[in-house]
């Protein structure tokens, strides 16, 4: 009995020093590092570096403007993978040397290092900086016009400066919240569940029967696509391109210009009660019947339909 214990002991202090004691951690993350996998090379650094300015401009670039755009770094996990697997095949192996070091373009098969190296970019780039509503505040007119607050210098120097104190704290507290295996950050260990699960072996899986007794041999990567494939006909694409296929406002194509007309029939602005109901996604559950009818009630200027 006391040696089951102490065995049970044993083995959780081992898992506290030598991985994580959570079970979900382990299935995800490996517990030792391969040191012969290349990770800092220039495939990693184009790649990342590409992924960084392009979510860097368009989330500050539309995060003024509407509708606002914002690319998740997920994104660029998913769009790294091909690639990477496009440089792995197509560019040459050439060689130089840079600072006394050996590099070349095509290392050799796209690794999971590299695609996390490519992440960890990416999040950190497409994140917009703390100061981006101060420098707006300062240099409109209307609030301090504070002219100097358009220079390039002041606008990177006060950046830096609250990211910087972010970091520091991050450094200053990772022997306490980032070091011990007992601490579980569960958005970072998406990414790493993602990543793993892009760059692991499916011919060492096991082959598990699906529906109606069938074996699927499909990739993980096969069928993303193919559910992406899905939720883009399904989602996107009413949603972004033919808005008129989830907000069918036809009524108010017959006077654009008519007020009353879109407050009744309109699915966007107005009842849309062009169907003989008003539509749920016009009127808010939470405020008052009172106050609903009277914010279609009140005269205010004219907009076009939808």
């Amino acid at each position: 009995m006391w040696s089951f214990v102490a065995d049970i002991y044993r083995i959780e202090a081992a898992l506290i020093t030598n991985n994580s004691p959570y079970s979900e951690v382990r299935a995800v993350v490996d517990n030792k590092d391969d040191v012969t996998t290349p990770c800092s090379t220039v495939r990693a650094w184009t790649i990342g570096l590409f992924f960084s300015f392009f979510l860097a401009f368009v989330n500050q670039l539309f995060s003024v403007r509407q509708p606002i755009i914002s690319i998740e770094a997920n994104v660029a996990q998913l769009l790294a993978f091909p690639m990477g697997k496009a440089w792995e095949r197509w560019v040459p192996d050439y060689r130089f040397k840079f600072f006394g070091h050996q590099h070349s373009l095509n290392p050799g098969p796209f690794n999971k290092k590299e695609h996390m190296l490519i992440a960890i970019m990416a999040n950190t780039a497409k994140s917009l900086p703390y100061t981006q509503y101060i420098v707006w505040t300062q240099v409109l007119p209307q609030f301090f016009n504070q002219q100097y607050a358009r220079s390039f210098g002041y606008q990177l120097m006060i950046g830096l400066s609250t990211n910087f104190i972010g970091y520091g704290l991050a450094g200053l507290t990772r022997r306490f919240i980032v070091y011990p295996a007992y601490c579980v950050w569960p958005a970072s260990l998406v990414t790493i569940a993602l990543n793993s699960a892009l760059h692991r072996d499916d011919s060492a899986n096991s082959v598990v029967r699906g529906p109606f007794n069938r074996t699927y041999g499909m990739t993980r990567y096969k069928f993303f696509l193919w559910a992406f494939g899905a939720m883009l006909v399904y989602f996107w694409f009413p949603n972004f391109i033919f808005e008129a296929l989830t907000y069918f406002s036809w009524m108010t194509w017959i006077a654009p210009n008519n007020l009353h007309l879109e407050i009744l029939t309109g699915f966007r602005n107005g009842l849309g009660v062009s169907r003989g109901v008003i539509h749920s996604n016009s009127t808010s559950k939470n405020l008052p019947r009172l106050t609903q009818g009277n914010s279609y009630s009140t005269p205010g200027p004219r907009s076009t339909g939808m």
